[in-house]
């Protein structure tokens, strides 16, 4: 007998979760080229200071993301068991990344959102970001290749100035590399994090930072070309 999936609560709302983002993103980059995007997601148990990154993948075709898959995956997870999307993506048999940063910290004065600007500007991309508790998560508006995608992750380290606050969470960076592939959560199933990732805004280098109304709508109401 096939196994019965039995939705349970979630207490976060879908609109402004990742998920939401990621449709919008998808649906644009069909409408650009045309094809269907191959995604990839992992679960993982998080293991603080430690070298080791030991996640399971898997793939899911864009034109079946929805809010369901969303919440069955959460209500699938082991316990402390966490669920983040990849950066690494199949399109039209080519490998992209979405630009992903992880931040420090969640507390950010308004001049520190300077060099993020810069960042944004030499990469040609709009960040949306999400709250993610302990700090924020990004996502670029546009795909880049493998080779550009090592030199957007040497690019997010320099965001931090040497004697200043730092930005950019270094370790998150380190492990990335080294997995060859970025990851964001989207879940919260361990005690380590405080909630679910809830967007707050859209940071771009033309217009600063704007916050969520239906800035993850606004955002794709614009045309981006693949970096290739």
């Amino acid at each position: 007998m096939a196994e019965v999936f039995i939705k349970k609560p979630v207490k976060f709302k879908h609109e402004r979760h990742p998920i939401r983002w990621l449709q919008n993103f998808c649906a644009s980059n069909k409408t650009l080229s045309g094809e269907r995007i191959s995604l990839s997601f992992s679960r993982y148990n998080y293991k603080p200071q430690t070298l080791a990154d030991q996640r399971g993948t898997f793939q899911l075709c864009s034109d079946e993301l929805s809010d369901v898959f969303l919440d069955q995956e959460l209500n699938t997870l082991q316990p402390k068991q966490d669920f983040a999307l990849n950066s690494r993506v199949t399109l039209a048999g080519k490998v992209y990344h979405i630009p992903m940063i992880d931040f420090a910290k969640r507390d950010m004065e308004k001049h520190q959102f300077r060099p993020l600007r810069e960042l944004c500007e030499y990469w040609g991309i709009d960040l949306t970001i999400f709250d993610s508790g302990r700090s924020y998560h990004g996502y670029g508006n546009r795909l880049l290749n493998e080779e550009d995608w090592v030199k957007f992750m040497g690019s997010v380290l320099l965001v931090n100035k040497p004697g200043e606050v730092t930005i950019i969470d270094n370790r998150w960076v380190g492990h990335r590399i080294l997995g060859g592939y970025s990851a964001l959560r989207w879940s919260l199933n361990s005690s380590q994090y405080k909630k679910y990732p809830t967007s707050v805004g859209v940071l771009s280098s033309q217009s600063g930072f704007t916050k969520t109304s239906s800035s993850i709508e606004v955002i794709f109401n614009r045309s981006y070309q693949l970096k290739t």
